[in-house]
């Protein structure tokens, strides 16, 4: 066999490969190269005739290393970026992640150990997952399923479950990891006897300690040089604590596809696996573990309430999650000690990350950006305030959860924002009628990317352009003037007089607007027209169709346009109310409201109005924090009419309380002005009147009979006007309650039986005979 002739030494090979190097890479000096040429280990020899080969080819190949690079300029690259030097990281021709091991050429390029695995894989015969083999049973399974296998299982000595044995007995028993115990020795580092995690050069350490002291290596994923979690093997990098999440899978618990291991011989997610019951480290008591620190393992509650409550470092002074302790006891942050930092990756904000190593603030901001980003890639400039306005909060989780919602509002704002076109009213009104429709539209109102308008009314258009699209066109002809110059017309020229003081007001018009519509559908059904119709078949319909009393305002609108004729739908006439509460069990439900801390603080102050001024469930809804008035002699007033009303101290404490509360988390939080007491969703709406009743009826408090009560009170001792003055009441409304409390004592008079005739009369003055 002929023997390969070997290739002459060139002993200027190092000098061209430094020179090389200073020549492309800006600020580096001769020493510096040859310092990283030793530090990426290219020797002289074969390592470094192949990086000057490379680069007899490209000679830029330092600032574009190209596709098949050597592995030792591979090596030199990451030397120079970890030092800071302004060159590319080389990336995996496969996966296109920045990884510095590259070692494993391919036609297409460079790729990972991974890639690598991966090219080395095949399904396996029992999960049928992409892995290299391990075993040839069964036709080949993979190193997980060959943990599992029935063949390499036996039972625990400790809890005698089939498993994988861990360390065996003198009597040739076995135990499993979870039984075994690792056996008691002095750490070295902190001096207490516990089990033994590893060897270091001063003697052992317990795992407390190693993770102290674990030492840092590169890691192949995220490139930082960080405590490794996994250790590097012949196919696989080290991997940090924080790159280290597990394989994929689908849980067979819950069946989402996430990362996990596999438990049992089954695979689950990382939330669906059991977690040990362990002693906390903090509350010392026995629960589930959420996180070993350095001082040891902490449960979920003690997990959340450090993370969330960032303190002084001891050691740094930092304000940061103090996850361990320094030797005097104080506590410490992770860096110092040279644990895990708590801090966000964007703001270095300490405390909760919520994903990705980042902060609520900064994924709120994130993810707001792609939903408002449009087509060219920029958020619109009638959108940024909205962008400003969503991420101005105090409590992100909540806006984050609307932003994840499959369906609603939030998807719909993302579309529109991917149109490109302005957003308007009119925009919004071509779409159908949604509840996450109207909820955008009043997020874009209050964020100032729409002007206000009164929705009440201005709904009814798109709605009743969905009500005609099945309406037989005859009956558009009609429907539609009665609605726009009739209803709509009434009902905007009352709002603009009244001013939206009632948030309901549009429910009046529709139904007005559906009992003409049902009343046409009957005519068809009847084989009539409008110029047929009588007051015979008028009678009929009233007297079996449900809310007939709305269509009064449909015939006086068609016997002006002579398309009936003489027609007329009787007034209903309101009975008195019948409904009284005694006034031991109105003063008893009182002192319920005022002094019962077990009631919900809204539903104590919405029963003392009612069961005290007689307010109305309705105009209880309506109050606003501008309502409230504390007056300079500590007296709280409420605003209802022309005059305010003092309240009584416990009352006056309560409603002081109710104003001082937080807001409720909501997109559309208003962040000044005026906010609701009784606020709905949105809570820019106030709260539903049959909402409240339900919710006072369920606390044992009766809003109606209450109300009555109070009113028939406040009626027997103040005149008419000044009830109306004191509760905005309407004077018609004063003055027949005072006619229900005998007040003016004319009925009395009125019914008094008549004088004798002449016998018992008196005589009449001078004055009146005159």
């Amino acid at each position: 066999m002929k023997r390969r002739r070997r290739r002459p030494v060139d002993p200027h090979v190092g000098d061209r490969v430094v020179a090389a190097m200073v020549a492309s890479v800006p600020g580096l000096s001769q020493a510096q190269a040859v310092a990283a040429l030793a530090k990426a280990n290219v020797v002289p020899g074969v390592p470094l005739r192949q990086v000057d080969d490379y680069l007899a080819i490209r000679p830029h190949a330092l600032r574009d290393l190209g596709d098949l690079p050597p592995w030792p300029l591979v090596r030199l690259m990451w030397a120079l970026a970890e030092d800071g030097y302004p060159v590319p990281r080389p990336r995996c021709a496969r996966c296109a992640v920045v990884k510095p091991n590259l070692r494993h050429p391919r036609a297409d390029g460079r790729i990972c150990d991974s890639c690598a695995k991966l090219d080395r894989s095949r399904p396996c015969a029992r999960c049928g997952r992409l892995r290299p083999i391990e075993r040839t049973v069964e036709g080949g399974i993979c190193g997980n399923c060959w943990n599992y296998h029935p063949d390499r299982q036996e039972p625990c000595t400790g809890c005698g479950q089939p498993r994988r044995p861990a360390r065996r007995l003198a009597d040739g028993s076995a135990l499993c990891n979870s039984c075994y115990q690792r056996p008691a020795r002095t750490c070295t580092d902190c001096g207490d006897q516990a089990p033994v995690q590893a060897i270091t050069d001063a003697g052992p350490v317990c795992r407390i300690c190693y993770r102290v002291h674990q030492p840092r290596r590169l890691c192949g994923r995220c490139g930082r040089n960080r405590p490794v979690a996994v250790r590097a093997t012949e196919t696989s990098p080290d991997i940090c604590l924080a790159c280290h999440r597990g394989p994929e899978g689908d849980c067979v618990v819950c069946g989402r596809h996430r990362h996990g291991h596999t438990y049992n011989g089954a695979f689950r997610c990382d939330n669906c696996i059991p977690r040990p019951l362990r002693e906390c480290s903090r509350c010392y008591r026995r629960r589930t573990v959420q996180a070993v620190w350095p001082t040891g393992p902490v449960c979920s509650t003690c997990y959340r309430a450090v993370r969330d409550n960032p303190q002084p470092c001891a050691t740094c002074g930092e304000v940061r999650v103090l996850t361990a302790v320094d030797g005097s006891g104080a506590g410490a942050c992770g860096p110092c000690v040279g644990a895990r930092d708590y801090s966000c990756g964007g703001c270095g904000r300490p405390g909760f990350l919520y994903a990705d190593e980042r902060c609520q603030w900064c994924v709120l901001d994130t993810r707001v950006r792609d939903l408002l980003t449009g087509p060219d890639g920029r958020i619109a400039a009638e959108l940024v305030p909205l962008h400003v306005a969503l991420t101005d909060t105090d409590r992100p989780a909540s806006l984050i959860g609307w932003l994840g919602k499959p369906t609603g509002s939030a998807r719909l704002l993302a579309e529109l924002a991917g149109r490109g076109e302005p957003i308007s009213h009119d925009l919004l009104d071509q779409l159908a009628p949604a509840p996450g429709l109207h909820y955008l539209r009043e997020v874009l109102i209050l964020a100032g990317t729409l002007p206000p308008r009164n929705e009440n009314l201005e709904r009814i258009g798109p709605w009743l352009r969905q009500l005609l699209a099945d309406v037989p066109a005859r009956h558009t002809d009609i429907l539609q003037p009665f609605a726009h110059w009739n209803v709509l017309h009434r009902a905007r020229r009352r709002a603009h007089r009244d001013g939206p003081r009632v948030p309901y007001a549009g429910k009046y018009s529709r139904d007005q607007i559906l009992a003409a519509t049902r009343f046409l559908t009957w005519l068809d059904d009847h084989d009539l027209h409008l110029g047929q119709v009588d007051q015979r078949h008028l009678d009929d319909w009233l007297t079996t169709a449900p809310g007939a009393g709305f269509l009064r305002s449909f015939i006086q609108w068609t016997n002006q346009r002579q398309l009936t004729h003489r027609l007329s739908v009787p007034v209903a006439v309101k009975a008195e109310p019948g409904r009284y509460l005694a006034d031991d069990q109105r003063w008893s439900q009182l002192r319920d409201c005022l002094n019962n801390t077990a009631i919900p603080l809204k539903i104590r102050v919405a029963g003392a109005l009612i069961l005290l001024l007689g307010i109305g469930t309705s105009r209880v809804c309506q109050l606003s924090t501008a309502d409230i008035v504390a007056t300079e002699a500590a007296e709280v007033t409420l605003n209802l009419g022309k005059q305010p009303v003092q309240l009584p101290p416990r009352l006056a404490v309560l409603v002081t309380q109710l104003v001082s509360d937080s807001p409720t988390p909501s997109a559309l939080r208003p962040r000044s002005g005026p906010r609701l007491l009784f606020p709905g969703r949105p809570p820019t709406r106030p709260q539903h009147p049959t909402s409240l009743g339900r919710s006072l009826a369920r606390w044992g408090i009766s809003p109606h009979a209450g109300r009555n009560a109070a009113l028939l009170d406040l009626a027997t001792d103040l005149p008419a006007s000044v009830v109306a003055d004191l509760l905005g009441l309407h004077p018609g409304t004063a003055v027949k309650w005072s006619k229900i409390t005998k007040r003016d004592w004319a009925s009395y008079l009125a019914s008094r039986d008549p004088l004798p005739d002449n016998d018992n009369r008196p005589a009449p003055s001078r004055k009146n005979s005159q």
